[in-house]
């Protein structure tokens, strides 16, 4: 039996050296992850050792009472088979990070033949396999280790297994927490997976889309595009794209229709506007009024970001903004950067959360 102490952190061996080579080493057929937080892209990763090893069978439980763990990540998993429990307790957060590696798991989920385990402050995200400070110990063994199967079976016992309807119920309570949450501690948390996407001084247009949602449109309740290309003489068009369209529609309750729609201003006037689908470009507009603040010089300029939210109001369900100020443009695109839910066309940005 061997054991080693990692400390691991940029300009180091990652995490993900190690986890490779001594899952690989062992022959493990099986891989058991009980981890806090899981992204999208530490299910990458895991989606990637399986395709280099012989592991033909995954389980993974992780938190979800903290509103961490990506929604993403976790249908991920159950579109890749393996099977999957959440914790959501009570009692306390699910705050373990082990991986252990084996033969097969039992009907009762029991690891059989675990030749492999790591114990340590790694969570199954960027930061904790590649950027931050971790400390893992790593053991391996031609024999079986009894107490790393054990250990595994009882923290497996903790979760509950999820399905669709319970991540879509998950989803919606992951949006509402991460779309208010400082960009710094999305960062911290892990919850963004890119952080060096995410620069302050980058122009908007200079920005680079984001790969994978986290906050599926169905959730989100928040829609905004940019104005570059608007259109429309006698009222002001906006035109939502794709994801950030259907984002619209839904908060507005009209999908792929259309509809007269009340809206709260950033005036506090609530002005009555038309949503519609258009079937030949697939674009979502949204016809503004010219006495809307903000539009004479979206008008003037060709600039600025249309930023559409669901509101709790007895005379509107939505509230329309449009932003100029640079900074605060930046913060609507840096925070669409780190959940994932960037677009661009060839003209502009858009995105929803």
């Amino acid at each position: 039996m061997r054991s080693q102490i990692f400390i691991v952190y940029p300009g180091r061996r990652s995490l993900e050296t190690i986890l490779r080579q001594t899952v690989s080493d062992t022959g493990a057929k099986s891989l058991g992850l009980a981890v806090a937080y899981v992204s999208v892209y530490g299910t990458k990763f895991i989606k990637t050792l399986i395709r280099d090893t012989a592991v033909r069978q995954v389980k993974l439980i992780a938190d979800i009472r903290d509103g961490i763990s990506h929604p993403q990540a976790l249908r991920m998993a159950l579109d890749e088979s393996w099977q999957v429990r959440a914790a959501n307790r009570r009692d306390g957060t699910f705050h373990p990070k082990v991986f252990i590696a084996g033969d097969k798991f039992a009907a009762d989920g029991t690891p059989i033949g675990v030749r492999m385990y790591l114990i340590g402050s790694s969570n199954l995200t960027n930061g904790g396999l590649n950027r931050n400070i971790e400390c893992n110990m790593v053991k391996t063994s031609n024999d079986p280790i009894p107490i790393a199967s054990a250990a595994f079976k009882t923290l497996w016992s903790l979760g509950a297994d999820l399905d669709d309807t319970s991540l879509k119920r998950y989803e919606h309570f992951f949006a509402e927490r991460n779309r208010n949450r400082s960009l710094d501690d999305l960062l911290t948390l892990g919850v963004a997976d890119t952080p060096d996407e995410i620069d302050a001084g980058a122009a908007p247009e200079r920005t680079r889309r984001a790969a994978d949602p986290t906050i599926s449109t169905r959730a989100a309740t928040v829609a905004w595009a940019g104005l570059q290309s608007s259109t429309g003489e006698y009222r002001f068009q906006v035109e939502f794209p794709r994801s950030a369209g259907e984002v619209l529609g839904r908060i507005i309750g009209a999908g792929s229709g259309s509809a007269n729609v009340s809206v709260l201003c950033d005036d506090g006037i609530v002005r009555q506007m038309t949503y519609r689908f258009y079937h030949d470009n697939s674009m979502f507009r949204l016809n503004v009024p010219n006495d809307v603040p903000g539009v004479e010089e979206a008008r003037r300029n060709h600039s600025g970001v249309a930023y559409v939210e669901r509101i709790e109001n007895p005379s509107a369900r939505v509230r329309l903004s449009i932003y100029h100020n640079l900074s605060v443009i930046n913060k609507i695109v840096r925070r669409s950067i780190a959940l994932g839910t960037l677009g661009q066309t060839s003209t502009r940005l858009y995105g929803w959360y």
